[in-house]
């Protein structure tokens, strides 16, 4: 009932995941632009606002509690990430998420490949490498009011 009301449906929740799961980024991008779309007012984001959008993931991969260890702002490397999905199963793929407000659609691209670089650079999967996790799918997600871009390595 909670994801059919805040989320629009349960439906596109459970596509939003297995498209992060089974690695189709275009997919996973797609549908998080619908749910914010469908869910988020515009009155609701304020451009400085990087947390909006960060509480917001978590409550989007919350659910998934159980499968993943899912922790916000945990420092690692020579930094602190916004938020990764740890599988509970040390041999599958961990998820490690950076998010950033573009302050123009036409940066966001350019802003998400940044991302990637601030991941590898500040040395975030540290942790997740100490843990015995190889496999780290690195996602940084460029938000422009209701507009979404994602990059991914």
């Amino acid at each position: 009932m909670f994801l059919n009301k805040f989320f629009g449906t349960e439906v596109k929740t459970n596509i939003l995941i297995k498209a992060l799961e089974n690695g189709d980024i275009k997919k996973f991008e797609k549908t998080l632009g619908e749910i914010m779309i469908n869910m988020l007012s515009f009155f609701d984001l304020d451009k400085e606002m990087e947390k909006i959008y960060q509480v917001f993931m978590i409550g989007l991969v919350g659910f998934l509690m159980g499968k993943y260890e899912i922790i916000s702002n945990d420092e690692s490397g020579y930094g602190r990430y916004d938020l990764v999905m740890i599988p509970i199963k040390s041999n599958e793929k961990a998820y490690l998420m950076e998010f950033k407000i573009s302050k123009t659609k036409n940066e966001m691209e350019k802003i998400a490949q940044k991302v990637l670089k601030q991941i590898d650079e500040k040395k975030y999967d540290t942790k997740l490498k100490a843990r015995g996790i190889k496999n780290i799918l690195k996602i940084g997600i460029t938000f422009h009011g209701k507009e979404v871009k994602v990059a991914y390595k």
